[in-house]
């Protein structure tokens, strides 16, 4: 019966090691994540995500608008490949765009395109930088 319960206690013993270090693996690796994005030094990027991209990123300036060199997109002109690189717009948005578009004789604001059917504030949050409606 000693010999049981010892073998017993000794089980439950490296049970308790083994979570012990998962655990410890887990913190460094969460601690080093965090830590390593800081150590490139600079102020951080804004990245915004939006559902709908299907986890595409885009980069930012730290102030949030897109890069310089980046041209607008003229929402009243684009087709539905130069809509689709804006984030946040798939093909069947780009579409809607257009349709919404022609139905209503084109876009009087930027803001108009929220009328659009998905696209609500946050991706217009995103993409009012990248966008005009000259």
């Amino acid at each position: 019966m000693c010999k049981n319960t010892a073998k017993k206690a000794h089980i439950t013993l490296l049970k308790t090691e083994f979570f012990f270090i998962i655990g410890a693996l887990v913190m460094i690796a969460f601690v080093f994540g965090v830590f390593s994005q800081r150590l490139g030094g600079g102020p951080e990027l804004k990245r915004e995500k939006i559902a709908a991209t299907a986890g595409v990123n885009y980069l930012l300036t730290p102030s949030g608008a897109p890069a310089p060199s980046a041209k607008k997109v003229n929402i009243n002109t684009a087709g539905a490949e130069e809509l689709k690189a804006l984030p946040g717009i798939g093909p069947a948005i780009a579409e809607r765009i257009i349709s919404y578009r022609e139905a209503a004789g084109g876009f009087k604001s930027i803001e108009e395109i929220k009328k659009v059917n998905g696209i609500g504030e946050k991706t217009f949050e995103v993409i009012k930088q990248q966008i005009t409606a000259d």
